[in-house]
């Protein structure tokens, strides 16, 4: 990455937890980027924060960590929290999700249900709606999942079917309709997310939203612990074999190190070695590995 002291500031949705929060525990820790942060109980955060960032407070002190409070699904709140964050403001990055809710053992033979089944899609039209009204519309980084359209379902490993088609099903409907949305948000034509192209070339005529600043990071399966430090990824949307897992560790690094990639970083900055498919773009920042057969896997599109 090329060094400059001019630090970035970036504004986060879904930072509370899972890929969101571990990309914001690595620009804190390991760039000089300034990162704001919309949640809706910032006490709960604040707390939740130090237990994996004992340091966080200090961070935040600095203006380094600037916490809003706000609720994602009202466009006031995410229109006044963008607004405030706007001089410098490079990227917006959005890795909401609902948390899952199992009761009884009935719930292991249905369909994984979520506290809100339909989070992703209608935080993502609110953010659409509050970036349309910005002055300088920032970079739009999107955490979805890999298998939520029927073609890169076919290519998922024959283990993970059913997980995907059956146990997942709510969680991957609402992702879908997100990236429906977002295609044709950003006039972007796609076999499964927005199939019509004379409507997608009508949308990208009238859309003030910038498809050149757009990147949407689709992963394998989500898993915890700590980050392995490589990945195989596929750009362009192109579809992914054989990818299993993804740890969220991993997919935090890889925001950071690959997508967002910050100006300036600290010489002890975690760095993610990336096997980009064929037809990939390997850049300075990545170390192909020729002949590996990572199982993890992330799928880069636009």
């Amino acid at each position: 990455m090329a060094q400059d002291s001019h630090p970035q500031r970036i504004a986060m949705l879904g930072a509370t937890r899972g890929c969101g929060l571990e990309a914001l525990l690595i620009l804190l820790q390991h760039t000089n980027t300034t990162v704001h942060v919309l949640v809706r109980d910032p006490s709960a955060f604040r707390a939740a924060l130090s237990e994996r960032l004992p340091s966080a407070a200090e961070y935040e002190s600095k203006g380094r960590l600037v916490v809003a409070k706000g609720d994602a699904m009202v466009t006031s709140d995410v229109v006044s929290f963008l607004t405030a964050a706007q001089e410098d403001l490079t990227h917006v990055v959005t890795s909401l999700g609902a948390k899952p809710v199992i009761s009884g053992l009935t719930a292991l033979f249905k369909p994984v249900q979520l506290s809100q089944p339909d989070i992703c899609q209608r935080t993502m039209a609110v953010l659409l709606d509050a970036l349309r009204q910005l002055k300088e519309v920032p970079h739009l980084v999107v955490v979805s999942s890999n298998g939520i359209a029927k073609q890169s379902h076919s290519k998922l490993p024959l283990a993970l079917k059913p997980l995907y088609g059956y146990y997942l099903r709510v969680a991957h409907d609402d992702k879908h309709e997100m990236e429906t949305k977002i295609h044709s948000a950003y006039g972007l034509q796609s076999p499964a997310f927005n199939p019509s192209p004379r409507k997608a070339a009508a949308a990208s005529e009238t859309a003030k939203l910038d498809p050149s600043k757009l990147t949407i990071v689709r992963p394998s399966l989500l898993t915890d612990g700590a980050a392995r430090g490589k990945i195989r990824a596929s750009t362009n949307g192109m579809d992914l074999r054989s990818a299993y897992t993804a740890s969220r560790a991993d997919v935090g690094l890889f925001l950071v190190d690959q997508v967002i990639r910050p100006a300036k970083t600290t010489s002890d900055a975690p760095h993610i070695d990336v096997q980009f498919e064929a037809g990939g773009r390997p850049s300075d920042a990545v170390s192909i590995k020729d002949g590996s057969k990572w199982e993890q896997g992330i799928v880069l599109a636009y």
